[in-house]
């Protein structure tokens, strides 16, 4: 059962439509200067932007800074708990008050902003807004630029984190189309906001006028230490979009644009831990399109969020960075996680999945040392022992996912094996089957250009490899016990964990047969129900799952009747109970299912 949590913004109290939260010791969040306080500032406006902001408006980055907060004010339950247990999936109430709280609870507002935060992050969101009895000037929150650069004539306005996505989105814009763009940035920390600048600063010294100058603007928005107890942040995309959109309406745009590469967008599960919210859906296409519906909504005209990028490989992105002359400003872009590791020697960290990643797609593109400097990794991925057990799992999980995704030979195994992507087909476009088609192109591409620097790296330490001088839990030695010793692509899929002969000491749904097995017990329950019931419960062994989630995993988020559910349980045991021993589906918990051991 989610865990429930009262957040008070502002000086709310709670009302009476939360009267069944009375027992529940709230949080209280205000925004203001304090140490304890959520803190809200657009710097480098101009005067003119102002004169299209409204009340509502306002209202949105004050929510969209109340909700940023709430996220990292409670905890999900900590990295101590498998998959964060029962606490993942948190049920957050939340008063806010507002200068028009009829408009923010009709119907036509509420439900897209409820729909998408809890797509976001795998919260439940129960959002009552109210009369703000005494609002602040909005120009508390402006702060207006100095350098001469006015706001006329901006084509595109663009999310600008200072990463390698985003900056090859404004090398697109700038350089390649020759457009004005806005490039809003999130700045939660000086850490994060100093580098950004500095992105902005090189691009505009190596374009010394040839195209026109990009107009940054930075928003601060951030918290109180005391307030900082989650980390995982699975609402900060609503952020982000919200202070863009609001941008584009003080600029008259009607659209933002996020650059990002289509692999993060769809961003398929590495483990059986990275289920739902636990993969982060900052660019989903769905994640994208319930933004357009609800700024549509908000601002009560068509309002557009696009990803220009949705069918390109990081790697594709780079390479063109890198063909438009900008290689070099590469090594001033930063993609780590990791910020409160980064020093001015090393700017990232090397061990997080950003680090990762990032690494093998410069390998993979092609930049040179002084393009991708690995002096600037704390780590270096290619000899870094890989010795914490959370840190082997996210490389092996990382070579080994992409090696699989190279041995499916059809977009019907692909779907088959990764059923996430189908929930984002019908937002990526039209027609179904070519989306799905270009999606299994877009995977196997990334596949390929990703194994291919995992040879190339693998050939290089060819020797030491042989002479034992390389560690067995580098990235070198994981990758050959994977892919074999020559880096080849084509290696045969691991066998599920067995333990003698046709024993298997996991519980283990083999989607290749639709056939459970545990310990020499095997049940074959064909392409079914109670197959993808019993897959998704494997994926938790131990995991009480409620049937909300159950509906989004294994019904594809289809609203069946919890008769459905129960009564595809007790088929899945009859099935299992002529054949397995030693497990059984455990539904003592009320509204939850979960796969336990006897």
């Amino acid at each position: 059962m989610s865990a429930k949590h009262v957040i008070l913004c502002g000086g709310a109290k709670l009302s009476s439509r939360g009267g069944a939260w009375k027992s529940i010791a709230p949080v209280n969040l205000v925004l203001g200067n304090g140490v304890h306080d959520v803190h809200l500032r657009l710097h480098d406006l101009t005067s003119s932007m102002t004169a299209n902001l409204s009340d509502v408006h306002t209202d949105l980055l004050e929510i969209a800074a109340f909700i940023y907060a709430a996220d990292q004010a409670v905890r999900r339950g900590g990295k101590a708990e498998f998959e964060y247990g029962l606490k993942w999936r948190r049920h957050l109430w939340l008063e806010i008050p507002v200068r028009n709280p009829d408009f923010w609870m009709a119907p036509g507002v509420l439900e897209p902003l409820r729909e998408v935060l809890t797509f976001l992050s795998d919260d439940d969101y129960e959002l009552n807004f109210t009369k703000l009895k005494k609002p602040s000037a909005v120009d508390g929150y402006l702060d207006f630029r100095k350098d001469g650069i006015d706001s006329s004539g901006i084509e595109e306005v663009m999310l600008f984190s200072g990463g390698l996505d985003s900056f090859g989105g404004a090398v697109k814009e700038i350089v390649d189309g020759r457009r004005k763009v806005a490039l809003v940035s999130h700045e939660p920390t000086t850490k994060v906001g100093a580098p950004q600048r500095r992105v902005v600063e090189a691009l505009n010294k190596q374009l010394n006028g040839t195209a026109p100058t990009p107009f940054h603007i930075q928003v601060e928005l951030n918290k109180g230490k005391s307030l900082g107890k989650e980390y995982t942040q699975r609402a900060r995309s609503f952020v982000y979009a919200s202070l863009a959109a609001v941008v584009a309406q003080m600029l008259g745009k009607s659209r933002i644009r996020f650059y990002e590469n289509g692999v993060v967008s769809f961003n398929l599960p590495l483990s059986m831990q990275c289920l739902g919210g636990r993969a982060s859906r900052t660019t989903h296409p769905q994640t994208l399109a319930g933004f357009g519906k609800l700024f549509t909504a908000i601002f009560e005209r068509e309002f557009t969020v696009e990803n220009p990028f949705l069918w390109k490989t990081k790697t594709d992105i780079v390479r063109e960075i890198k063909a438009s002359g900008f290689g070099s400003l590469c090594a001033t872009t930063i993609s780590c996680a990791h910020t409160w590791e980064r020093t001015n020697a090393h700017t990232h960290c090397g061990t997080c999945s950003q680090c990762i990643d990032r690494r093998m797609v410069t390998l993979a593109a092609g930049l040179a040392a002084d393009e991708d400097p690995p002096g600037m990794y704390q780590a270096d991925l290619m000899t870094h022992p890989w010795t914490d057990p959370e840190e082997c799992t996210l490389i092996e999980r990382y070579v080994g996912t992409i090696k699989e995704i190279g041995t499916l030979g059809t977009p019907h195994a692909f779907l088959t094996r990764f059923p996430e992507v189908a929930k984002a087909l019908r937002h990526a476009g039209k027609d179904p089957k070519a989306i799905a088609q270009a999606a299994f192109d877009l995977h196997r591409k990334h596949s390929e250009q990703i194994l291919g620097a995992l040879a190339g790296a693998i050939r290089d330490r060819a020797e030491d490899l042989l002479h034992g001088r390389v560690a067995t839990n580098s990235l070198p030695g994981i990758a050959v016990g994977l892919l074999g010793a020559s880096g080849a692509t084509t290696a045969p899929t691991a066998a599920p964990p067995v333990v003698g002969a046709h024993h298997y000491d996991k519980p283990t749904a083999d989607r290749s047969t639709f056939t459970f097995h545990y310990g020499s017990g095997s049940c074959k329950l064909g392409n079914s129900a109670e197959f993808r019931l019993i897959e998704r419960l494997c994926r938790s062994p131990g995991v009480y799952l409620d049937t909300g989630k159950l509906m989004e995993d294994v019904w594809d988020g289809q609203r069946v009747q919890k008769n459905t559910i129960a009564k595809t349980v007790s088929s899945l045991r009859r099935q299992l109970k002529t054949t397995v021993t030693g497990i059984k589906i455990d539904g003592s918990e009320r509204g939850h299912y979960c796969l336990a051991t006897i």
